[in-house]
């Protein structure tokens, strides 16, 4: 991949990452900032929880498509993708969209969690290892951690990070399992293991009070009688 055309659609992708539509649609809607209410965190579950959930789900795909629209397009016009250097390189691209969301120029580099941001980028890398780790996620947030405060808003996405690369790897070692126009279950490089853990850590290192007020809050669960 050019170094020149990697840096122009890294730029690209953080100045789009950095509009936030949560940010814009409470203070035209709701007159509010989204950062002073609910979870504080300029994203989908909160706006869901504040103004409804289509307006969630409107925000929801335009954080998706931040990621996801630069590297599809980065994808196509440049023939290494499927290379290890072209990976790197769009991983490059997705995380600019990622920090442009968390670190926004247009609003005092203040912004919201990425999580949605990253899972645009792991639809365009694992696409069917990202259902299985999501509907995973649900599941043992369902059956452990019923009773915590913002169960599927936090505690799914960040069983979600935690559990896709295992998955990923997994798949990758185990499986070449053909599901329909291209997609597949495995059968693809064990270092995108490595790359889908990156994505999660660097949503750790980006978030981190959130990560270790959730720790926290996990461990004041499990003490309960």
């Amino acid at each position: 991949m050019d170094v020149l055309v990697l840096l122009l659609f890294c730029i690209a992708a953080y100045l789009y990452g950095s509009i936030n539509l949560a940010l814009i649609l409470a203070r035209h809607i709701g007159g509010i900032d989204i950062r002073d209410t609910g979870t504080r965190n300029a994203g989908t579950a909160n706006i869901g929880r504040t103004l409804g959930r289509r307006w969630a789900f409107l925000v929801f795909l335009f954080d998706l498509s931040k990621s996801l629209l630069p590297m599809t397009a980065a994808g196509a016009l440049l023939a290494d993708g499927d290379t290890l250097a072209g990976t790197i390189g769009l991983l490059l691209i997705a995380l600019s969209a990622v920090l442009g969301h968390c670190r926004p120029l247009y609003y005092q580099f203040k912004g919201g969690g990425g999580i949605v941001t990253v899972m645009g980028a792991l639809c365009y890398f694992v696409f069917a290892e990202f259902f299985i780790s999501l509907v995973l996620a649900y599941i043992i947030a369902e059956l452990f951690l019923r009773h915590t405060q913002y169960r599927i808003g936090q505690w799914v996405p960040i069983l979600f990070l935690s559990i896709t690369p295992v998955v990923t790897l997994l798949a990758s070692l185990f499986l070449d399992l053909h599901i329909i126009a291209g997609i597949t279950l495995g059968g693809k490089p064990p270092y995108l293991a490595a790359v889908v853990l990156v994505f999660g850590l660097c949503i750790i290192l980006l978030n981190q009070h959130v990560f270790r007020g959730k720790v926290a809050e996990a461990r004041s669960f499990k003490g309960k009688p």
